[in-house]
Parts: C-alpha cells; sequence; structure tokens
C-alpha cells in the first residue's frame, strides 16, 4: 500500500517532532506525494519557521530529512486523473482534487490526511494520522 501525504501532514511534520515526523521516520511505509507541494511549502515557509520555531536553515534541514522518505510523483503522472479527481472533490476544496489525481493514478493507495474534506468522497480511501498509528500499529 502507497501513502500519499497531503500538504497538512508533511507540514506538520515539518513542524514539531511528534506522532507525524515519528510515522516518516520509523514505520518503513511508503509514502508518495504530489511534486508541486512544494511550492506551497515554500509559499508558507515564513509560517512554518514560525510555527516551529526553528530557524529557516533548521526548517529546510528537517524538509530535506523528511524528503528522504517519501517518493515525488510528477504533474505529468498525476495530470490524467485530474479531471476524475475534481469531478470527484472539486465542488468541495479544489486544492484537494491533486492528492485525489495522486491516489488515482497508485490503485493501491490511500491518502494520509486530517482534512475533514475528504471525508465528503467516498472514492479514494483516506486515513486520519490516528488511524495511520492504530492500522500499522506505530
Amino acid at each position: 500500500m502507497k501513502i500519499i501525504i497531503d500538504s497538512s501532514s508533511f507540514i506538520s511534520a515539518i513542524i514539531k517532532e511528534g506522532k507525524s515526523r515519528e510515522i516518516f521516520l520509523h514505520s518503513g511505509l511508503e509514502f508518495l506525494m504530489p511534486e508541486i507541494i512544494f511550492e506551497g511549502i515554500k509559499k508558507y515557509e515564513n509560517l512554518i519557521v514560525e510555527k516551529s520555531g526553528l530557524s529557516r536553515g533548521e526548517v529546510w534541514e528537517v524538509i530535506e530529512s523528511l524528503s528522504n522518505y517519501v517518493e515525488l510523483v510528477s504533474d505529468e503522472e498525476i495530470k490524467p486523473f485530474v479531471y476524475e479527481a475534481l469531478k470527484i472533490i472539486g465542488e468541495i476544496d479544489e486544492e484537494d482534487s491533486l492528492f485525489i489525481a495522486c491516489a488515482l493514478a497508485y490503485s493501491d493507495s490511500i491518502i494520509w490526511s486530517d482534512d475533514k474534506h475528504f471525508k465528503q468522497q467516498d472514492k479514494v480511501g483516506v486515513y486520519t494520522t490516528k488511524k495511520l498509528i492504530d492500522r500499522f500499529g506505530l
């Protein structure tokens, strides 16, 4: 099973040493993430630095460390699934369609997110952090 990471789960792991970061570093699970997420991380870089209490350089060290556990999925791999993803979740939250498209591209995947928007669709499996911990005994 592949786990598609939404941006909030990844950012949570950056901001503090907690369960989200432990999952990345110690679970041995296979994580995928749309490469475009890094644009969002750059956009919220100041907020991440502020919330984490880390310097900008330390934040990017954590990002680099976590990135070693994540396979980036290119826009080209996701592109064929964007229309279907928009039909599934576009009216709920258009930005989430990127993660749905990624999950559709990898049929044996689920999305890791605590975002309630994903619960409003039933085409792709979604695990919260708690469910991920319970399911895999983390």
